[in-house]
């Protein structure tokens, strides 16, 4: 029994590791429907794998595919987790025992519709944490009517259910502090503390993630005008909060397309998925707009107005991100030579002095 419980373990432990690399997977949101059905494959997959690792208490066969589902509908979504637990309670069928299994799937079924009654209210008002548990206890509870068809005993049945709710809820409890304190970690370490944007050393890993494609993307660069003189003028603070300001005006502008990186002082990238390059100049023009309307003021009160100058590439076939990286540079070099406050688009190859 240790050995499946341990088993058990293992497989949902490596259903959030694999879950939660693609989730920050650079490529992740380039196509939703694809992932969409990676994500119900892969859980699938693991709910067969926790079937077949199953443990028996007291006569009574269990294993964690209550954690897994909860896991599912908690951080993925209801379109993924839905169609992953018909699919397993279908592949039950493989397994023997044809009236156990359909009692199984109608009791999933039973679960499905009870989760979409309660999911939304619970994640309204209650933590991740909470959502977990009371979701497995959920579905530890709708399975007791099976282990009273297999046995009479409710003495057995009731310390066997006693002890899943003990294993289940410490599982959750670590697992989920666990993975929780691994993502700050994860976090912390690929954000910029001023403007909670990507820093330089996540560009560099999606760059070179992409670079291995041969995926349509476009990079802009862009820098804030006389940044220097804002500094030396009205100081430091002041200069951090027109960095911050821009942090919120880009998040705000985030979309399943575009990225977001503080690249360097007061130079910031946003990585676009784009077929042509007209979605990014089109950004550019956006950025241009809000920052424009960008709320900045001295110590004193004095309302101050900054601008930005961008540098836009669109990637060529099998181009190496980081020279289409160098080619919007290069555009944000032109564009601050023209006068500032403009949007230069790199059309030609690298200029070389």
């Amino acid at each position: 029994m240790i050995v499946n419980v341990l088993a058990n373990m293992a497989i949902v432990f490596m259903d959030i590791y694999l879950v939660w690399r693609w989730r920050y997977s650079i490529e992740e949101r380039r196509n939703p429907t694809n992932n969409r059905n990676l994500f119900i494959g892969l859980q699938t997959v693991a709910g067969v794998c926790l079937m077949m690792s199953s443990f028996i208490v007291d006569g009574v066969r269990f294993d964690f595919r209550s954690v897994l589902f909860a896991y599912t509908l908690v951080y993925l979504d209801q379109e993924i987790a839905h169609p992953t637990m018909v699919l397993v309670a279908i592949c039950r069928f493989f397994f023997g025992d044809f009236t156990l299994s359909s009692l199984n799937l109608l009791i999933v079924l039973a679960y499905i519709l009870l989760s979409l009654g309660v999911l939304d209210r619970i994640k309204a008002k209650y933590s991740e944490f909470f959502q977990l548990w009371f979701l497995v206890m959920l579905a530890i509870v709708i399975t007791v009517p099976i282990s009273f068809i297999r046995l009479e005993d409710p003495y057995h049945v009731f310390s066997a259910y006693l002890l899943l709710v003990v294993l289940s809820s410490v599982f959750i409890y670590f697992s989920y502090h666990f993975t929780n304190d691994l993502d700050k970690l994860y976090q912390s370490s690929v954000h910029d503390s001023l403007t909670a944007l990507y820093n330089a050393r996540k560009l560099d890993e999606d760059l070179g993630k992409i670079s291995e494609s041969n995926h349509s993307y476009s990079l802009l660069i862009l820098d804030i005008d006389n940044f220097k003189n804002l500094n030396d003028t009205y100081g430091h603070l002041v200069g951090d909060k027109a960095l911050e300001e821009i942090g919120i005006v880009l998040n705000n502008l985030k979309s399943n397309l575009f990225d977001y990186y503080r690249y360097g002082g007061e130079e910031f990238v946003s990585l676009v998925f784009d077929e042509t390059g007209q979605k990014t100049l089109d950004l550019a023009e956006s950025i241009h707009d809000r920052i424009a309307e960008m709320p900045l003021f001295s110590e004193e009160g004095e309302p101050l107005k900054i601008t930005v100058s961008i540098g836009v590439a669109h990637r060529k076939p099998h181009e190496d991100m980081k020279i289409t990286l160098l080619r919007a540079d290069q555009a944000l070099y032109q564009a601050k030579h023209l006068g500032k406050n403009q949007t230069v688009n790199a059309k030609g190859g690298l200029i070389f002095d």
